[in-house]
């Protein structure tokens, strides 16, 4: 890819949304990996729901959230 080829997408996608969506599998692998080494002490059974606030690309982690616990979480999950 020449150099104005990489300008026009720079300008196009000045946030590097693209590369951003083309990483998210590695983000993820990435955030399970860590998500499995936190250490939780406390009794979270009086939790009775779960509020996920965000917008746009923000929100998609608790759609996330809300599609793979959708089977087996006895707790409403809300994305806003």
């Amino acid at each position: 890819m020449g150099p104005m080829r990489n300008e026009k997408i720079k300008n196009l996608d000045p946030a590097d949304m693209f590369g951003h969506i083309y990483h998210f599998p590695e983000q993820m692998e990435e955030a399970m990996e860590l998500g499995g080494m936190l250490e939780l002490d406390g009794d979270y059974s009086h939790i009775s729901g779960l509020v996920f606030a965000g917008m746009g690309g923000s929100g998609i982690s608790g759609d996330i959230v809300a599609a793979l616990t959708h089977d087996w979480l006895r707790i409403p999950v809300e994305v806003t």
